[in-house]
């Protein structure tokens, strides 16, 4: 996991990642990201509905942990999933 770092002059940023498979309905998070690609491709080859997402969340925070604002967002990765025999 990342460490704060600074995004202004007194406020701290964190990025957290995680990857989600979603094969036929249900979400499986990874937390690497050449987990959830093997998953996504074992999953494809057996003839299975996938995919693949990416979860991003900005983590901000004021001094003394006074305002914690989160700002989650997905991006569909799902091109990136090779299709061959694992």
């Amino acid at each position: 996991m990342s460490r704060y770092k600074y995004c202004g002059p007194f406020a701290l940023q964190r990025t957290i990642r995680r990857w989600i498979v979603v094969i036929d309905g249900e979400e499986i998070p990874f937390n690497k990201k050449n987990l959830a690609l093997f998953s996504a491709s074992c999953a494809l080859a057996n003839g299975l509905e996938v995919k693949l997402v990416e979860e991003t969340t900005l983590r901000q925070r004021s001094p003394a942990w006074l305002k914690v604002h989160d700002e989650t967002f997905r991006i569909d990765i799902t091109n990136q999933i090779n299709n061959q025999q694992p």
